[in-house]
């Protein structure tokens, strides 16, 4: 339950930032005795559009699966 209980928690931020177009924010999480990475992204962003996506490696970051995605489109 330490992920459930961690989710909303404001410890001192998430690191990450911009580069090349795309925002990437990480963290580690041992679940079990497993460590989860998981992956904060916006992504995609023109003038009109832009897309937030997130998802979790159990891999070391080899592989990602997606849990979240929301495309925003501006409509004025």
């Amino acid at each position: 339950m330490k992920l459930a209980q961690t989710m909303g928690s404001t410890s001192g931020g998430t690191p990450g930032g911009f580069t090349n177009g795309a925002g990437i924010w990480l963290s580690e999480e041992t679940v079990d005795g497993k460590t989860l990475i998981f992956r904060g992204m916006w992504d995609k962003i023109t003038a009109t559009t832009c897309r937030w996506s997130q998802a979790s490696s159990s891999d070391g970051g080899k592989s990602w699966q997606d849990n979240w995605v929301m495309q925003w489109t501006r409509t004025a």
